[in-house]
């Protein structure tokens, strides 16, 4: 694919890590009212032209625009709270002026739940061939298959696994409508759409971004995308599209085998890339599960939780433990790990790996608790497993943003943001 050459500087700092905070805001806002579907449509369309304006962009006279979404509804009206996309752009001055960049927003299912909860939404104990996703050879529920399906010399000839799970959240992904467009004749999913935008604003890159599951999720639309503008191509001869597709995904587990992996470090290299706190549990999955058992072992709490947890936290304290806490998660690690070492294909992760070292210091009591406080989640449960699993994961903790401001060279300062209170239960 041509790269667009209008503006070198710009893709090279959406490339790289520049934009790290910016890309981390985008895939933050796709969290809106994660649970409250009625209500979302319209605060996310209200949200999304508040996002500060880039500052090293036209002078900072720069607003975001909604070009379409958010959808987390098939055309029938089911809802899929998992899973939620939106398109938005980059414009210099105003919600009409030239595109400096589009953006896909992807959203998965927050893991603060752990490990259990990613093999449920993931599937990740089967594969699928990547050939066999995006020619539609693989439907889910009653035969949907990715949309468009890619034919002809656009499917790849070689491109690995990838797992039933992440197949079938990308095949979901790529037919979700938009809840103002439930019930009409037509209705206009993630990818035709995004194809028709780049197609009208030839040379304009577009960023791939999500959290968690979303980040999972980006490494698979990514990849989905080169094949559909590849199919553009050929058939819209001198209409061509010129753009480049950037992937930038966040705590992400892996949703491939190493040849997946190597397939689509060759099409993004450096390009785009997977930002991973070392003191996330979430991203050890599933390419990096040795790394589970001591994760937090060489992490010390500055102030003195009550016993067990008085020193370490994590699957090898010794101690005794709560069935939500320690040992529950010791015994379901293992038993994790165990089901995937008898498997046959192995996960991989691609190299483009932007390690995010956090502090062998965990965050104070008070910190903890007033995280917790933030999320209406019990502060008196500050040390437990599950509470420092989401400060050092998910975005409303702000560990992402902070770990991203420590990169080297210092990428531009942007966020974090905050979304919308949800509404009262």
């Amino acid at each position: 694919m041509t790269a667009a050459s209008s503006n070198p500087t710009l893709i090279a700092n959406l490339q790289g890590t520049h934009y790290g905070q910016v890309h981390m805001a985008l895939a933050t806002a796709s969290y809106i009212y994660e649970g409250y579907p009625l209500q979302l449509f319209n605060t996310f369309v209200n949200f999304i032209p508040t996002l500060p304006a880039i500052s090293d962009i036209n002078n900072g006279s720069n607003v975001w625009n909604l070009e379409w979404g958010p959808a987390f509804c098939m055309a029938n009206g089911s809802t899929f709270n998992d899973n939620l996309v939106a398109i938005v752009s980059n414009r210099n001055d105003s919600a009409t002026g030239p595109v400096n960049f589009f953006a896909v927003l992807c959203r998965g299912t927050d893991v603060a739940g752990g490990i259990s909860q990613i093999a449920e939404d993931m599937g990740a104990f089967d594969f699928q061939s990547w050939i066999d996703v995006v020619s539609g050879t693989y439907p889910v529920g009653g035969g949907m298959t990715v949309n468009p399906v890619i034919t002809g010399a656009a499917v790849p000839t070689a491109a690995g696994n990838i797992a039933t799970g992440s197949a079938e959240a990308l095949i979901t992904l790529t037919n979700l409508v938009p809840y103002n467009q439930v019930g009409l004749q037509s209705v206009t999913c993630v990818t035709p759409t995004l194809l028709n935008l780049l197609a009208a604003n030839q040379g304009v890159p577009v960023v791939v971004t999500g959290h968690s599951l979303g980040g999972a999720i980006v490494q698979a639309l990514a990849a989905y995308l080169e094949c559909a503008i590849t199919q553009w191509n050929t058939e819209n001869a001198g209409n061509e599209i010129s753009t480049t597709v950037i992937p930038q995904a966040f705590a992400p587990p892996t949703v491939g085998d190493a040849n997946f992996a190597a397939n689509y470090q060759s099409v993004y290299g450096t390009g785009g890339q997977f930002w991973v706190n070392t003191a996330d549990f979430v991203p050890t999955a599933w390419a990096n599960l040795d790394t589970i058992d001591g994760l937090w072992c060489t992490y010390i709490w500055p102030d003195t939780p009550p016993a067990p947890y008085n020193k370490i936290i994590g699957p090898t304290i010794i101690g005794p433990a709560t069935l939500e806490n320690i040992a529950e998660q010791a015994a379901l690690v293992a038993a994790v790990k165990k089901v995937m070492s008898l498997r046959s294909v192995a996960y991989a992760r691609p190299s483009n790996i932007v390690t995010l070292t956090a502090s062998q210091t965990l965050p104070t009591q008070a910190a903890m608790q007033a995280f917790l406080a933030g999320v209406g989640q019990n502060q008196n449960s500050w040390y437990t497993f599950g509470a420092v699993l989401q400060f050092q994961h998910v975005p409303s903790s702000g560990q992402y943003n902070a770990l991203i401001a420590a990169v080297q060279p210092t990428p531009l300062a942007y966020g974090p943001i905050t979304l919308p209170a949800p509404p009262a239960a």
